[in-house]
């Protein structure tokens, strides 16, 4: 019974996860679209300082 309502919980725990990184990638397509030529030098930069 207990096992079960992990497998369960769990479950809906992933496909909730799997939607919110659905949703963000979505979203940060949207955003890297229209913000495209300010997106690339920050990520260069953000690149930069983690190397």
């Amino acid at each position: 019974m207990v096992v079960r309502f992990f497998l369960l919980f769990s479950h809906q725990l992933v496909s909730r996860i799997h939607l919110v990184i659905l949703l963000l990638k979505l979203f940060l397509n949207k955003f890297c679209t229209q913000s495209n030529l300010l997106m690339k030098p920050l990520m260069l930069l953000l690149r930069l300082t983690i190397w």
